[in-house]
């Protein structure tokens, strides 16, 4: 059991969608999927340290320019160790998929495709 984050933006194409189904992997967040299992190194912490003060209790999230700036420093804390709650490691392989699902980000941003970030689980 875990917590699913899936990007979508418009325009988003059936094979971009058919990327993020993996089978629950932890290191696809270029396409804009991240995976926050129970089990693991830092799994549901890290979920829910990325997305803090941007998610609050809501299952889908209009992503703006501001909660960009968020999610950014929320990493930062999470590659420092700053957030209280973690107590295991940031494994580079997750620490990767945060990076690359922050650019996959900004770059729909920028691109005028109104991204949008749903949490299931």
């Amino acid at each position: 059991m875990g917590l699913d984050v899936y990007m979508s933006w418009k325009g988003m194409t059936k094979k971009e969608e058919d990327a993020q189904i993996e089978g629950f992997d932890v290191a696809i967040g270029h396409t804009g999927y991240l995976r926050g299992a129970y089990s693991g190194h830092i799994g549901l912490e890290a979920i829910y340290a990325f997305f803090d003060g941007v998610m609050l209790n809501h299952h889908e999230v209009k992503i703006d320019q501001h909660k960009i700036d968020k999610i950014k420093k929320n990493l930062q804390k999470l590659k420092s160790g700053m957030f209280k709650t973690q107590k295991k490691e940031f494994h580079p392989k997750e620490q990767k998929s945060y990076d690359d699902f922050l650019a996959l980000l900004e770059k729909k941003f920028k691109e005028k495709k109104n991204p949008v970030v749903r949490f299931s689980g």
